[in-house]
């Protein structure tokens, strides 16, 4: 709980993550442990927890964890601003994990999920870019041309990223 009262309080990560470090160490509650902590770093105003947000979610796929769908959804809306712009915290963000990793974690928390179209879309648009930075190359490319023909030709952001992609992954054969 201390960690989650630094976080809550607008205090350093570096202290609330000796403070979650430690009662994970102690081997008791750690679904407890990671549910708070999760909260705690959505709470967190600035970049750098989003990132960590995606190392505790990768911890808990490794560790054989759950997290539930209300906080899977919440991890998901980290994806929107930070995946298509290429900007450094964006790029900080898609390699916040080593890139493989970041494919499973993404792919364990997200691909059991009901979602409608306009998110599913989405999600096989994030999981096309996590794809590419993978070196997963032929995967990206399906799933870009996938994409492609779902979506209107000028339909935004996720468009143009498609678009990107494929002339990217192309280009590169």
């Amino acid at each position: 709980m201390w960690g989650h009262w630094i976080l809550w309080n607008h205090g350093k990560l570096t202290d609330a993550s000796q403070h979650f470090s430690s009662a994970l160490a102690s081997g008791r509650e750690r679904d407890f442990v990671r549910r708070w902590q999760l909260a705690a770093l959505f709470n967190c105003p600035v970049d750098i927890c989003a990132e960590e947000i995606l190392r505790v979610a990768n911890d808990v796929r490794n560790e054989h964890g759950t997290i539930g769908e209300d906080t899977r959804d919440r991890i998901f809306s980290l994806y929107y601003d930070r995946t298509f712009s290429a900007n450094p915290a964006s790029n900080r963000f898609l390699s916040a994990i080593p890139p493989a990793e970041h494919v499973a974690t993404f792919r364990w928390l997200f691909d059991g999920l009901s979602f409608g179209d306009s998110k599913s879309d989405l999600r096989t648009g994030y999981l096309a870019v996590l794809q590419e930075v993978a070196g997963q190359r032929d995967d990206a490319l399906a799933n870009y041309r996938a994409l492609r023909s779902r979506l209107p030709k000028h339909g935004g952001p996720l468009s143009d990223a498609v678009d990107l992609g494929i002339q990217r992954l192309s280009t590169a054969h």
